[in-house]
C-alpha cells in the first residue's frame, strides 16, 4: 500500500477523543475534592417547642446570696411587766437636755448584744413599765434575765435541798441549772463542798425567785422516790436482818415501801442497798 492510501484511511473522532482528556478535565481532576458537609440531625432541623438553648461553654461566676432575715416563723415574742414600786428606774423616762434616758440605753445595749428587738412603754393607769422582747427562743430568755436584773430590784431567797440531790439539780455539764436559770430568769449559786449548808441560794425577782424554787423543790421530791442509800452493815449481820425466810426484810418493804437489797452470801460486802 502506499503512503497515500495510507495518510487517506479515516480514523474514527470518537475514539479519540475518548483517549484524550481535554484541559477542562485535567483541571478538574487536579484541583482537591471539597469535603461535602454533614447531613443535619432531626433535632437540628426540628427543634422542639419551648426548648431551652444550650448553655455557653463558658459562664460568669455566679453572685454570691445574700442571706435572708430570720423568718418571722422562727421568732418568739414575750411581755415583761415590771411594777412601779419595783422598778429601779422609776420616774426616770427621758434623759438630760431631752436625750435617751438609762432605760432607754439599757434596753438598747441588751437589744445589740442579743440580737432581739425590745420596745417599751408605760402604763397610764398604773405606771408598770412594759417591755416587749421579740427574737429567737435562747436569745430572748437571755435578754430577759438581763432586762430583769438592770431593771427591776432583785430579790434573794435560800431553799433547803439534800445534797445527794444537788447533782441531779445541776445536771450533765450543768446543763440543768442553766436551764433552770434562763427559764425563770434568775441566778442560782449552788452551796460549795466546803460549805456546812445544803442550802441553795436563788437571786432575781420576788416572783421568779418563788418560781425557781418551786420547781428545784419538785425535781428535788422526784429524786428522793428513786434514791438510794447504802448501809454500813457487817455482813455477819445480814442473816440477823433478813430474817427466817426473809421475813423481817419483807415486813419492812410492806411497812415502808422501799427495797433492799442484801448481797448473795458468796459476795463479801459489809452493806445493804436500800432504794426508796
Amino acid at each position: 500500500m502506499s503512503e497515500q492510501q495510507v495518510n487517506d484511511i479515516p480514523v474514527p473522532e470518537s475514539d479519540f477523543s475518548a483517549n484524550v482528556p481535554n484541559e477542562q478535565e485535567q483541571q478538574q481532576e487536579q484541583a482537591p475534592a471539597k469535603p461535602e458537609p454533614s447531613p443535619m440531625s432531626y433535632q437540628e432541623a426540628f427543634p422542639s417547642l419551648g426548648a431551652t438553648p444550650a448553655a455557653p461553654a463558658a459562664r460568669k461566676a455566679a453572685r454570691p446570696r445574700l442571706r435572708s432575715a430570720p423568718s418571722r416563723k422562727t421568732t418568739k415574742t414575750i411581755r415583761l411587766e415590771i411594777p412601779k414600786e419595783e422598778q429601779k428606774l422609776a420616774g426616770e423616762k427621758k434623759g438630760r437636755g431631752g436625750g435617751r434616758s438609762r432605760l432607754e440605753r439599757f434596753l438598747s445595749e441588751i437589744a445589740v448584744s442579743n440580737r432581739v428587738h425590745i420596745n417599751h412603754s408605760f402604763n397610764r393607769s398604773t405606771g408598770a413599765l412594759i417591755v416587749t422582747i421579740e427574737g429567737a427562743q435562747d436569745a430572748i430568755l437571755e435578754a430577759k434575765k438581763q432586762a430583769l436584773a438592770k431593771l427591776q430590784t432583785q430579790a434573794s431567797i435560800e431553799i433547803e435541798i439534800p445534797r445527794e440531790h444537788h447533782g441531779f439539780i445541776i445536771g450533765s455539764g450543768g446543763a440543768n441549772l442553766k436551764a433552770l436559770s434562763s427559764k425563770h430568769a434568775v441566778r442560782i449559786f449552788m452551796p460549795k463542798s466546803t460549805d456546812e449548808s445544803s442550802a441553795i441560794r436563788i437571786v432575781g425577782t420576788a416572783v421568779n425567785c418563788h418560781n425557781a424554787a418551786r420547781e428545784i423543790k419538785a425535781l428535788s421530791f422526784e429524786r428522793a422516790k428513786t434514791d438510794r442509800r447504802k448501809l454500813q452493815i457487817p455482813k455477819a449481820y445480814h442473816p440477823l436482818v433478813a430474817g427466817p425466810g426473809n421475813a423481817t426484810i419483807k415486813r419492812i418493804i410492806e411497812q415502808t415501801g422501799v427495797e433492799i437489797h442484801v448481797p448473795p452470801p458468796a459476795v463479801e460486802k459489809d452493806e445493804l442497798t436500800v432504794l426508796s
